[in-house]
């Protein structure tokens, strides 16, 4: 048999015979949304039931396609309910639910032009790869891709993306924690590091511990704290030899010696505070414009003093994301593959 053919679903047993009010007697109950009355197969996922159309299931996943083309008996052994053999899924509801509805209602219930919430992100990945319907499988991926990307210059793009979101970020803190487990889960390696990076810049050491939803591990919450104090040390390894440098705001270059000079001393105790500090709590994202306070005080230097900062300041973000992965126990970008590669 078929490595497809092999996936077939279990079918669903006895107990789930339809009573005259749509309700079974083991409480399974009919979707209010997908129970067609034309429709030749019954799809049961957790306690609900879909009646839907085999032809439409087969044009859209490989695996049910593969499923359907198998011979049946002449006397069917799996339950039947008005006539349409049911099929239980290990999915839940809310996944097929999801499904049926790009299938049949096109983005009328799934906007997949625009912003998507995590839960229906997750959907359409799950039951995309799992099914074999690849272009809700690709869409996901794609999504997923932009938002954490593998370069620099596609994450600055992403800071500025006229297209707009690609993943609806509320709440920010659960939204991307479900993100990072939902590459661990399906093996979605190379948007990791970026996606570490931009919750060590929304969550504080407390939140990342403490775990109130527990939708990442504890293995994972300990390297995003060790990810996050090796990043503080290395940024104030760059701060510290800027500070000792004569390359980081060279006097020989400054149009107004007398202001700039006084106020190195402040820009690098303000990039301390924008890199590192901040409110205490989150990390710098790496953005390309030097963050507050820093930025304003820059702005008031001479043409060349604010120019050499902002060269460090790429110059160390570079290097930065060059190294991101290890900082959290990852191989390193070019070995960073994911499922589909």
């Amino acid at each position: 048999m078929s490595e497809p053919t092999a996936k077939r679903a279990r079918l669903a047993s006895d107990d789930g015979a339809a009573t005259t009010s749509g309700q079974t007697s083991a409480g399974i109950i009919r979707s209010e949304n997908f129970w067609l009355d034309d429709g030749n197969i019954i799809l049961q996922a957790e306690n609900t039931q879909f009646r839907v159309h085999k032809s439409m299931l087969a044009r859209q996943s490989t695996i049910f396609k593969d499923m359907f083309s198998i011979p049946q008996p002449t006397k069917p052994l799996d339950p039947v309910i008005e006539g349409c053999p049911v099929v239980a899924l290990s999915d839940k509801t809310s996944d097929v639910e999801c499904m049926l509805s790009i299938f049949y209602d096109n983005n009328n219930v799934v906007d997949l032009e625009n912003a998507l919430p995590i839960d229906q992100l997750s959907a359409i990945l799950s039951m995309g790869k799992k099914y074999e319907i690849t272009y809700l499988r690709d869409r996901a991926l794609k999504r997923l891709r932009r938002c954490f990307p593998v370069t620099l210059k596609e994450w600055d793009d992403s800071f500025g993306d006229a297209n707009g979101p690609s993943i609806s970020f509320e709440p920010m803190v659960d939204t991307i924690e479900s993100v990072i487990s939902l590459a661990h889960m399906h093996d979605i390696s190379s948007i990791l590091p970026g996606a570490y990076l931009f919750y060590l810049s929304q969550a504080s050491p407390e939140e990342i511990l403490r775990g109130d939803k527990k939708v990442l591990s504890q293995d994972t919450r300990e390297q995003c704290i060790l990810g996050r104090d090796g990043l503080i040390r290395r940024i104030q390894l760059f701060v510290n030899m800027w500070g000792n440098g004569n390359k980081f705001m060279p006097p020989a270059s400054c149009t107004n010696a007398g202001q700039c000079s006084f106020a190195k001393a402040d820009v690098l105790e303000m990039l301390i505070i924008s890199l590192w500090l901040r409110d205490e709590r989150t990390m710098w994202d790496l953005s390309p414009d030097i963050p507050p306070p820093a930025s304003m005080i820059v702005s008031a230097l001479c043409d060349s003093c604010s120019a050499s900062i902002k060269t460090h300041y790429n110059k160390a973000r570079e290097r930065i994301w060059a190294e991101l992965p290890k900082y959290f126990a990852l191989p390193d970008w070019e070995e960073l593959k994911d499922f589909d590669a």
